[in-house]
């Protein structure tokens, strides 16, 4: 036999004792994926006939939140300096907006979700000029 051919005979013997052995424990399979997606961090917000904001409480409509993020998110009122005490109601609880600063952390969710809320804002002097307000949904930990 040639040396050639005896490297033939040993390699198919060792992948037929490969063959032979099981893929899998005797007692079960464990099989486990894993992938990566892209972040996505959303809010929208759904809300009827908006009117001019006033004193006292201002129906802003529902939020519907999407965050696949596994370290959660912030949802972010972005408002003017200067709304002293004001407050956003995230589904009837009171979040104190920051009379200071031009955002306030209304939503601080250590999972990702997709979810709806109902948002208020509310007002407690009256207004000289109108002004804007927006929401932004912020990712926490990495993002993809």
């Amino acid at each position: 036999m040639t040396k050639s051919r005896l490297g033939v005979y040993a390699a198919m013997i060792a992948m037929s004792g490969a063959l032979a052995t099981p893929a899998f424990a005797a007692d079960g399979v464990s099989i486990s994926f894993s992938g990566r997606v892209p972040t996505v961090c959303r809010v929208s917000m759904a809300s009827g006939t908006m009117q001019p904001l006033r004193e006292g409480t201002n129906e802003l409509g529902r939020t519907s939140e999407l965050c696949n993020s596994e370290d959660g998110y912030r949802l972010v009122l972005n408002h003017p300096a200067g709304l002293t005490n004001a407050f956003a109601m995230v589904d009837g609880t009171p979040v104190p907006l920051s009379a200071s600063a031009t955002s306030t952390v209304i939503v601080d969710s250590s999972e990702p979700a997709d979810r709806q809320r109902q948002l208020a804002l509310v007002l407690a002097a009256p207004l000289d000029d109108p002004f804007a307000i927006s929401l932004t949904a912020e990712a926490k930990g990495a993002i993809y």
